[in-house]
């Protein structure tokens, strides 16, 4: 067996306490690194979760505050298409005070509603059909008699009537066209 000298046993032994001291230290500096960045994904997650509940809040606050509003005026007792439209000034401010809201429907237990939605540009008006001046269209179903009936009113901005085309029929109460596909309320043709 053949002895190696001294020399050789303390550069081996210097050898593997750097290899060990450099590797002991790699391992520290990796769990620091991860604990490190998970923390700041944590702060970053917080602070970004912080600032989307602000901004939602910022919309819906003033939606609900124009909903609890509306609830507490006539239009949500109203029994005639006459007596929602005396409604339509409250509506028509909360719909330009509000941006988030793009329109105000009102359901009622018998299956009536009352719909109000601000035009805000020559193509909405356009796709609307409705008269020069108009910033309000309103569309009601009154089911009051044996066949619904429905409404279209366009109103300017101080809430007087346009132009009102009178009853028409609504279409059929399925959600299902002639051709037997979803229905598109948007493209009745009864306003």
């Amino acid at each position: 067996m053949k002895r190696f000298p001294l020399q050789v046993h303390v550069s081996t032994l210097f050898l593997l306490l750097i290899l060990i001291v450099g590797g002991a230290l790699a391992l520290v500096g990796q769990r620091m690194s991860v604990q490190m960045m998970t923390e700041v994904a944590d702060d970053l997650t917080h602070r970004i979760t912080r600032e989307v509940e602000g901004a939602v809040l910022r919309v819906v606050e003033p939606v609900e505050t124009a909903v609890q509003l509306i609830a507490f005026d006539g239009v949500v007792r109203a029994r005639t298409l006459e007596e929602r439209l005396n409604s339509v000034a409250l509506l028509g401010t909360a719909l330009n005070q509000v941006p988030a809201l793009a329109s105000v429907y009102v359901g009622y237990p018998n299956g009536d509603f009352f719909f109000i939605r601000h035009l805000k540009t020559e193509s909405e008006r356009a796709r609307a059909r409705a008269p020069n001046g108009t910033h309000w269209v309103v569309q009601s179903i009154d089911r009051s008699n044996t066949r619904p009936r429905g409404t279209c009113t366009w109103t300017t901005t101080g809430a007087s009537c346009v132009a009102k085309p009178g009853p028409t029929t609504p279409p059929a109460t399925t959600p299902v066209n002639a051709a037997g596909t979803a229905a598109q309320p948007r493209r009745a043709g009864w306003c």
